[in-house]
Parts: structure tokens; sequence; C-alpha cells
């Protein structure tokens, strides 16, 4: 059935040249019964290359199906023009399919690398940890160090669980004030061990949002601005419609400030400070993006760092 709908231009097109044969035999007075047998010659020859081709036809669709069973099996040898054009095509895309899949693979091999550094990353502070248990230190500092273990394991976790497809994000109504509080405490210590002082202000807001990933991007920001900042403030407060976080830290020279949302940049602050990884902002913009919120850094070298969420 196909077949005969695919050919239906040629077989109408027979019927016509054998229309035009007999009128003219007719218009000339000739007998139509000398029509009879070149039209029935004609009928045979037409009949005989269209089963040829149709048996072709057949044979090349079969050939076709065998190739779906066999990966990168090459393409047939093209028969027309026209075959030749719809080769070139599926050449065309299959080029552009691999070149993906080579992406893809780049995409695992960043994934590798990223663990690679976060488990050299996480030795730093396991090597202190076992120094301290050594000279028989506080605990405070050693509260300290697996609060940053703690941090550390969590955004690796949360970098993995960003590069799936279907991300656990759950809206709702979240008391900022209170999930700043329980946040801030997770960092008790190492605001003793620093010096540091915490200045709190009620923001009032109650945005709609994932909590669990908010609480993340908190932890982030504190982590950071703990970091470059020692013996100084943190303040937290509400401005508008947004979250404020400021630190009185040694602050973000001009020439990085463009970058610190990109993944592994570390700037000038991140080369001096070893355990910087450059995913700490790289990740709060991504998880903000998709909670449809926005980040926003300003700094000055040494006069600190704010940054903002709008929410």
């Amino acid at each position: 059935m196909n077949f005969l709908k695919e050919n239906a231009r040629d077989l109408w097109l027979a019927l016509l040249f054998w229309l035009i044969f007999l009128t003219i035999f007719y218009l000339y007075g000739l007998p139509l019964s000398a029509a009879v047998y070149p039209l029935l010659l004609c009928t045979v020859i037409f009949l005989v290359v269209k089963l040829t081709d149709y048996r072709r036809r057949e044979r090349r669709i079969k050939a076709l199906e065998a190739l779906k069973k066999v990966e990168d099996a090459p393409l047939p040898h093209p028969e027309n023009t026209l075959e030749a054009a719809y080769i070139q095509v599926i050449e065309s895309k299959e080029r552009r399919l691999k070149a993906e899949r080579s992406q893809n693979r780049e995409r695992s091999k960043e994934s590798e690398d990223t663990l690679a550094l976060w488990i050299h990353q996480i030795k730093t502070p396991i090597t202190s940890l076992k120094l301290m248990f050594d000279t028989g230190q506080g605990n405070t500092e050693m509260a300290a160090q697996l609060s940053r273990i703690d941090r550390y394991v969590g955004l690796i976790l949360n970098y993995f669980r960003l590069q799936s497809e279907n991300t656990d994000y759950v809206f709702c109504r979240v008391d900022l004030d209170t999930l700043i509080k329980e946040t801030v405490k997770k960092f008790s210590s190492e605001f003793i061990l620093r010096k540091n002082r915490i200045k709190l202000e009620p923001t009032g807001l109650k945005p709609v949002t994932d909590e669990k990933w908010l609480s993340f991007v908190l932890e982030q920001i504190l982590s950071n601005a703990l970091k470059y900042t020692k013996n100084g403030t943190i303040a937290v407060y509400g401005e508008s419609s947004s979250l404020v976080i400021e630190d009185s830290g040694i602050g973000i020279k001009a020439g990085d400030l463009p970058r610190v949302f990109e993944r592994g940049y570390t700037g000038y602050n991140g080369r001096n400070e070893k355990s910087a990884s450059g995913l700490g902002l790289y990740l709060c913009k991504r998880v903000l993006t998709q909670l449809d919120s926005e980040i926003e850094v300003t700094s000055n070298p040494g006069e600190g760092t704010k940054v903002k969420i709008k929410f």
C-alpha cells in the first residue's frame, strides 16, 4: 500500500500517456485495435520496472531495519542524489550527537575532579584534628574543625545533587529570622575561635522558598564571612525585601568581584586561603536561581564584604 502511494504520480502519468496515445489514433482515424499491442507491451514493461523497484525497495528497508540492531554500523551506499542528501543530514546529526556525548564525558570528568578537590580539602581539617588530639588542645578548636568537615561534606553532596535533573525543592513560607538563628548556632565555636562578633537584627521576612536549600546558602555565605574575618563583626539584617550578610573582613579585590560566582574561581584571597575551593558562591548562585532569587556581592579590600539575597 505504501509503495502504491509513493508511486501514485507515475501511475497517473502512465494512464495519461495511454489516453494521449489512444486519442491520437482516434483523431487520425486509425483503427484502435492497432494500438492494443503497443499499449500492452508498454504496460508489461512498466509493470516489470515497478516490480523491480518494489523488490529493491524491500531489500533496502530490510537492510535499514538490520542496522537498528548494530551500533555504529555504516550507512548503506546511496543509490541516488536524494538518498545521498539524506545520508549527509544523518551523518551531520550523528557528529553533533557524538560531540554532545563528548561534552557529557567532560562534565563527568569535571565532577570527578571536583570530588578529588574536595577530598584534598577535607584532609586539612582531619590532619588538624589529629594534631589537636596529639597535643591535647581544647575542645573549641576541635569543634570548629569538625564543623568545617561537616560543611565540606554538605558542600560536595549538594554539588552532586544539583547535577541531578530532579532536585528535591519543596517550596513553603519560611520564617527567615528563625532560620538565621539556627544557622548561626552551627558556627558558634568558629565565632569564638576567630574572636568575631555577630550582630543579628530581625528582618521580619517570610519568603516563599525551600528551607533546606536556603539554609545551605546561608551556611556558605556565613562560612565565607568567618573565613575572611578575624576579630571583627558579622552583621545579618534585612533591607527592603532582601537579606544582607555583611562582614568587616579583608574584602575582595575589584578585579575578582565579576568572577566570584564562577565554578572553581578562588581569586586573590582564595589563593592565600589554601582551603578555598571556589564552589561555595558558585553553588549559592545556582541554588538561588532555582529558587527564583538573586544574589549580589559588593566589597572593598580591607573594608569587608556585603552579600545581598533578593527574594
